[in-house]
């Protein structure tokens, strides 16, 4: 599959409109570049190739495809999935076909594709998702890689109570009354002066 040349006429165009791409049983050993090309592409099927790797440095997956709901790479030879986790849209990958390939774990990164009805992992030699796990559906393998996925980095904004107004201990100033000294002859006890010091 190869994007017709610049001025080729109406291919272009026909081309960038593709929605359903099917290469299938093709002897392929890496993905075609090309298909980074089809921005409103909903369907891409690889099955029965010879894949091998999705590492974009070993021929795999190189680009973001955010239309694409339907992906099946079924029956090749994958032993990792690269960056293909992190390609696929969240919001729009539907169907996820993995089966019969040499998968020896499952990459918790799947987690992050929230609309997944259908993940297919039969027929791998990972032992990371049991079989009674498997069995038991799509939701249940996501909710188990969901638990595997290290925390995502959230920022927590942390507001510090306003602090109270430093106290101010007033303390009422020490009076000390001094009777001065009298002549005990001149006055009574009830009239002598106070001072205050």
């Amino acid at each position: 599959i190869r994007p017709p040349a610049a001025g080729g006429g109406g291919g272009g165009v026909l081309f960038g409109a593709l929605r359903h791409v099917d290469l299938s049983a093709n002897s392929l050993d890496a993905i075609p570049p090309s298909l980074c090309a089809l921005p409103k592409v909903d369907t891409i099927k690889l099955a029965n190739n010879r894949l091998t790797s999705l590492y974009a440095s070993g021929g795999g997956w190189v680009c973001a495809t955010p239309s694409l709901a339907h992906l099946d790479l079924s029956s090749n030879q994958l032993v990792d999935l690269g960056e293909l986790p992190l390609q696929l849209s969240g919001e729009r990958m539907r169907t996820l076909s993995l089966e019969n390939n040499a998968l020896t774990a499952v990459p918790a990164a799947l987690s992050r594709l929230s609309a997944l009805s259908t993940l297919g992992l039969a027929g791998n030699p990972q032992r990371q998702v049991r079989q009674g796990l498997l069995e038991k559906g799509t939701l249940a393998i996501m909710e188990y890689l969901r638990t595997m996925a290290p925390p995502r980095a959230t920022q927590q904004t942390t507001q510090k109570p306003a602090s109270a107004p430093p106290r101010t201990c007033r303390t009422a100033p020490t009076v000390l009354l001094r009777v001065e000294d009298m002549p005990r002859t001149s006055l009574s006890a009830s009239r002598r002066r106070a001072t205050l010091i």
